[in-house]
């Protein structure tokens, strides 16, 4: 690396007052001008915090020892007025959520173009043309309807678009990009990586990228840096320290990767050779679309009726998976929605054991509710933060009046023991859980009710490779124990190829191409399928790494 990285971090430490240990505990990081640097680590590692501390935006308390140097400044010495001046204007943000980082009420070309006009870089009109440039340049089509949209109104993959758009337009001379693609499809998510590839590529720009899939990292990075604890555990060429890890979490990172995830899982209590995929249920179908379409028709003139799902036809059978997959605004969560009857068709039928959900009244509905569950993307925001553990597992059966007391306390450890959930978790509140806990919760509390039916939404894409592995195979433990049917949506084709048994592949809200899992994603037959095959990080450039252990403890 240089001897004058643009950012150099030796011994950088945070903590909170009242907290048990450190966030950060000893972090040595070197970024030279022009690279692309990944921070690697599991989930609690610190890499968020590290990101935070860089850009000067730790909250009131913090304690921050060590030192960070950038471009020969001192950040660790600077006031809060000069870390507002390098912010965005020289040292920028790309946050992991884009539905949280962006300002909700207002317009997109307002938001991109606030940089400027903060730093006094531009006046009204030209912000406003530049901010077209930048949306254009960020592979937004219509760059000028864009911007005058809002970011409900946009799918993800756009929002994390615009949110490249918003960071570079000052153009910074680093850009810190926390997990800038955990969210997308694989098409979106290689768009993305390849406007932030376009930060560095001649300009002289500096990129660190925050991922826990050193799959990506090898793609995109040119050096990685490992965090566990708080602290820096290993470091070097990406492809040198991914081939020849050192450190057990470099190589747990390793063997959890995405592309190196490709057999079918089982259950660890099926006696099957392992990667052998079972037979698809041969029962009825529990759930069944009938050439199902939905046209949301916005407000206001300016925008046109959004077809989101055209003539879908799909099934699921007891004891059987059907992955959706398709990139970001390509209908799946519609169709979870169709599932659930939360939207109700513009066209064809919804039936679930043969009954047409849109006719259910009354205690109909109610059994319905009961027999189809969902199971959150982000197991966090999907919980109470003042509820309990074992108190939110309960609410569907006080919600339902389904049990009294001293049934909804078996029912809840029950629900708790078929995911693995300690006793001792079930009295603690979100914020004192893992994201592995919070993700078990979540599911305890759908299967609490013993339903027939789980609608997964990208249930493990928030957790880091290694707990992202441990709950799919809960995932279809439980399935081989109940005999559930799931519809399991994700951008993960790796996470797919792992649970599935069927495929259906989404665009623009039409079926391209559906049948047997195996055939689907390692055979695709429409040109569609095979990109998003093709756009997996590490498909392309993976190198062949060591088979590592990776541990199986709890979350």
């Amino acid at each position: 690396m240089s001897p004058e990285p643009l950012l150099r971090i030796r011994g950088l430490t945070v903590s909170y007052p009242g907290a048990e240990r450190a966030i950060l505990t000893g972090v040595d990081l070197d970024a030279p001008a022009g690279a692309t640097v990944a921070v690697l680590g599991p989930s609690g590692a610190g890499k968020s915090t590290l990101v935070v501390a860089i850009a000067g935006l730790l909250p009131a308390g913090a304690r921050v020892g060590g030192e960070m140097w950038f471009d020969g400044v001192a950040l660790h010495r600077l006031d809060e007025g000069a870390r507002r001046r390098l912010r965005g204007r020289h040292i920028a943000t790309i946050p992991q959520d884009p539905a949280v980082a962006l300002n909700p009420v207002l317009p997109i070309g307002v938001q991109v173009a606030e940089a400027l006009l903060i730093h006094g870089m531009a006046g009204r009109q030209q912000a406003a043309r530049r901010a077209l440039e930048l949306l254009r340049s960020a592979g937004l089509p219509d760059p000028e309807t864009v911007a005058a949209r809002y970011p409900h109104n946009l799918s993800g993959g756009m929002r994390q678009r615009a949110l490249v758009a918003c960071a570079l337009a000052a153009e910074p001379r680093l850009v810190l990009a926390d997990e800038p693609t955990s969210a997308v499809d694989a098409v979106s998510q290689a768009g993305v990586l390849d406007d932030l590839a376009s930060v560095t590529t001649g300009t002289g720009r500096t990129l660190i990228l925050v991922t826990h899939d050193i799959g990506l990292a090898i793609e995109r990075a040119d050096w990685g840096v490992v965090l566990d604890q708080g602290r820096t555990v290993e470091s070097g060429p990406i492809r040198r320290l991914a081939a020849a890890a050192q450190h057990p979490v470099t190589r747990a990172l390793v063997a959890a990767a995405p592309h190196s995830r490709t057999a079918r899982l089982r259950p660890r209590t099926d006696p099957a050779p392992s990667g052998t995929a079972r037979e698809p249920a041969e029962t009825g179908q529990l759930l069944r679309l009938e050439r199902v379409s939905v046209v949301y028709r916005p407000t206001g003139r300016r925008f046109e009726p959004v077809r989101a799902v055209v003539e879908v036809d799909a099934h699921v059978r007891r004891g059987e998976t059907l992955g959706v997959v398709g990139e970001s605004g390509a209908g799946k969560s519609t169709l979870a929605a169709l599932a659930l009857r939360l939207v109700p068709p513009t066209a064809g039928r919804v039936l679930f054991d043969d009954a047409d959900l849109a006719g259910l009244r009354g205690s109909a509905l109610r059994a319905f509710r009961r027999r189809a569950q969902l199971v959150f993307q982000d197991a966090y925001a999907a919980l109470n933060p003042q509820m309990t553990a074992g108190t939110a597992i309960a609410e569907p059966l006080r919600a339902l009046r389904l049990a009294n007391r001293a049934e909804r306390a078996i029912r809840v450890r029950e629900a708790a023991d078929l995911v693995g959930l300690p006793a001792s978790t079930l009295d603690r509140r979100p914020r004192e859980l893992s994201g592995g806990e919070c993700q078990r919760v979540v599911l305890a509390r759908a299967l609490v009710l013993r339903p027939d039916l789980l609608i997964c939404d990208e249930p493990a894409s928030a957790l880091d490779a290694a707990m992202q592995a441990q709950v799919l195979q809960l995932l279809v433990d439980v399935q081989a124990e109940l005999d559930l049917g799931y519809l399991f949506i994700s951008h993960d084709l790796a996470a797919v190829r792992q649970v599935a048994d069927r495929v259906l592949v989404l665009r623009h809200g039409r079926v391209v191409e559906q049948g047997v899992a195996a055939d689907v994603l390692e055979r695709p037959a429409h040109a569609y399928t095979r990109a998003l095959v093709e756009a997996t990080p590490g498909h392309r450039t993976a190198p062949k790494l060591p088979v590592h252990h990776v541990p199986t403890g709890g979350m």
